[in-house]
């Protein structure tokens, strides 16, 4: 009985540490696996955007701010990045939906400049292109007045995943001087300044996007 009882242990205590040691070798890789499979964070389609327009009149370039309380876009993709979520996106801006808190101005602004324009309900566009991370530049497919032009812009979006567009038109490039000059002589002694001999409507408008992109985990 005791000629057994020595190998016995040693066997015992041989297969048992080896054991220990393939247990502890097999662990680390699912360990990393585990920390492999964390969740991905992908932008989605913002449930609002607001889009504010800065005009200009006056010979010393005095702004005129207002905004289109009515937008629809479609075309979003779900991804990780900016640049790829909001590439194709398409637009519309109800022309209607013109606010500057001054109801007399919005309505000679719908009236007198929207409403000689060819499709005078709405302006249509599509992001064609957009590059960079957390900020870049890119390009517009830009449809008023029954005319298609490509709009460059800039971009970025901060930590809060606000994003903003900026962009600077000419409404000439429209073919727009009919109707800004509809809505000049309209307006005529609101856009004469103290110093000006006649009224004057700049064509350049900036153009402002406002809106929080949305997150999901995959």
């Amino acid at each position: 009985m005791n000629y057994f009882t020595l190998p016995f242990l040693i066997c015992l205590l041989f297969f048992g540490c080896s054991s220990d040691e393939n247990k502890t070798k097999t662990e680390n890789p699912q360990q990393s696996n585990i920390n492999e499979s964390e969740p991905k964070i992908l932008y989605t389609a913002p449930t609002a955007a607001t889009v504010k327009w800065t005009a200009f009149k006056h010979s010393k370039k005095v702004p005129v701010n207002g905004q289109f309380d009515s937008i629809f876009f479609t075309g979003f993709n779900d991804s990780s990045s900016v640049s790829d979520a909001l590439k194709g996106v398409t637009f519309e801006l109800f022309t209607s939906s013109t606010n500057t808190n001054d109801k007399s101005r919005d309505h000679k602004i719908i009236n007198h400049f929207f409403g000689v324009l060819l499709n005078p309900l709405s302006i249509k566009g599509k992001i064609e292109e957009i590059s960079g991370s957390n900020n870049g530049v890119g390009s517009l497919l830009l449809e008023m007045n029954g005319k298609q032009k490509r709009q460059p812009f800039s971009w970025s979006i901060d930590d809060y995943n606000e994003f903003f567009l900026k962009a600077e038109l000419n409404v000439l490039d429209w073919d727009g001087k009919k109707a800004l000059e509809s809505l000049n002589k309209v307006c005529e002694a609101k856009h004469t300044g103290p110093n000006d001999t006649e009224s004057i409507l700049w064509p350049t408008v900036e153009v402002i996007v406002l809106s929080k992109l949305q997150e999901i985990g995959v």
